[in-house]
Formats: C-alpha cells, structure tokens, sequence
C-alpha cells in the first residue's frame, strides 16, 4: 500500500535529542498511513564545513521533491519567530503547490512575542523603533497565509495533513 511521503520540518535537527524526535514524529506519520520523511534522512557526507552545507541542502531538497506534503513546526526558535531553514521550505514547498501544515508550541501572536517598546506612527515598534508586524497572526503574514492551519501540536498537524491527503 502507497504511503504518501510527508517532510518534517522544523528546527528539531537542532535539538539534543534530534534522532528520539526523528522517530517520534516519523511514528506519528505512520500512525496515520503517512512515510515522514526527517531532514537528518538524506545523506551527510564527511567534509569540510562548505560541501558539508551545500550536501544537506541538495539532501533536504530532494526529500520536498519526494513529498506529497510538509508537516512543519514553526514554533519560535532563538528568538520571537521561527526558524529560518523552516521558513525557506515552507517557501519551496507552496512554489511546488505542496500543501503545508504548520504547528506551534506557542500560538500567541507573533506582535505579543516580539514584545512592543512603543508606539510609533504605524503601530506598535519594537526596542529598534522598528514597526511590528500586528495582525493578530501566529507568525509573519507571509507564512500564516501560505499553510492550510496553524496547530498546537505535532499530532494534530500530521492528523490533519493525512485527513487531507485522504489517508485519515
């Protein structure tokens, strides 16, 4: 039986635990008739740090070609947003037509994360005078509006993402 292919991601490749986390939600896709497929699946080479770099990139595209749909967590990471790596593929996968779905360990929005300093011309501005992205969003407007939904969990996503690729 086909299992639709799903990438995962996220900056879990950061995490201490990184291979446990792998298999977590690579057991969730399963679960719900879906092959996850973790950015640490493609191939590392040994090298210096530039070809190193430019492996995982090929590695990690390759996999958002094999895939139906991405699964990812757009939690905050080093700092009020999200990863950047993340948002790129995020990017990459709705230029392909794939649908995404995103979830969040923390769905305030993205204005209350950054944490305003003031109030400028515009709108609220942040310690910099810099206006603050304020509609309310769980993160900047160019991604909340380029995922189908926003969840609170990994469960739920992947139990979404499979509902709409048919396989709940």
């Amino acid at each position: 039986m086909h299992r639709p292919a799903v990438y995962l991601a996220g900056p879990e490749v950061f995490f201490p635990d990184v291979i446990e986390v792998a298999a977590r939600l690579k057991a969730l896709c399963a679960v719900h008739g879906l092959d996850g497929l973790f950015p640490t699946d493609a191939e590392r080479p040994s090298g210096d740090g530039i070809s190193v770099a430019r492996a995982i990139y090929i590695g990690n595209v390759a996999l958002l070609e094999r895939s139906a749909a991405v699964v990812a967590d757009i939690s905050p990471f080093r700092g009020a947003g999200m990863d950047p790596g993340t948002a790129w593929e995020i990017g990459y996968a709705v230029a392909r037509g794939l649908p995404v779905f995103a979830y969040s360990h923390d769905l305030r929005a993205y204005a209350e994360r950054v944490g305003p300093a003031g109030s400028g011309p515009r709108g609220p501005v942040d310690a910099d005078g810099r206006l603050i992205e304020d509609f309310g969003l769980v993160e900047n407007l160019m991604i909340t509006e380029s995922v189908v939904t926003i969840d609170a969990t990994a469960e739920a996503a992947i139990a979404r993402c499979a509902a709409t690729l048919g396989k709940a």
